[in-house]
């Protein structure tokens, strides 16, 4: 349950923002990992757009050494150059929570996954401040299913308009 979080991880990263509703069963990370060789972010938690379209690409995993890599192509702003981000991370001390640094950077960051199926991952990260994004398959952005937008607001505390040009 929520109360249980591994308390460094939470206290390090805070509440992600909703209201949380539900009750989730933080997943096993290498299941995550396992399910999620690419993916793309569809909102993140303060709604600024920084992370929105935010693709993530797995590049490397290690079972026996219980590693992972991913970079991140993170989009220009306002047609600056895309910035591509590789992270290194490891599962952290309790179930849902991840261990990683960035390349060039040996600050070891959290997150938290709080929700994971077959379509989307919602978690919550340090980086750029903290930050709560809903991830979704690629072939799935533009049909993000329901249950994914619900849980994203519980989670999350952010409405994902139906409008959207991107959903």
């Amino acid at each position: 349950s929520f109360l249980c979080i591994g308390n460094t991880v939470l206290a390090k990263l805070g509440a992600p923002g909703g209201p949380l509703k539900k009750h989730y069963d933080f997943p096993d990370v290498f299941e995550v990992v396992s399910e999620y060789k690419d993916a793309m972010s569809i909102s993140d938690s303060d709604n600024d757009t920084i992370f929105d379209c935010l693709l993530t690409n797995r590049t490397e995993v290690d079972y026996e050494a219980r590693t992972f890599k991913y970079v991140w192509t993170i989009q220009g702003a306002d047609g600056s150059p895309k910035e591509e981000v590789l992270m290194t991370g490891m599962p952290g001390p309790t179930s849902g929570s991840v261990r990683f640094f960035v390349e060039g950077d040996p600050t070891m960051r959290d997150a938290l996954i709080y929700y994971s199926d077959k379509s989307c991952s919602i978690m919550d990260v340090e980086y750029h401040g903290h930050q709560c994004i809903l991830w979704v398959k690629r072939n799935l952005k533009d049909t993000v299913p329901q249950v994914c937008i619900d849980n994203f607001m519980d989670i999350c505390g952010v409405v994902i308009k139906p409008g959207r040009r991107d959903l």
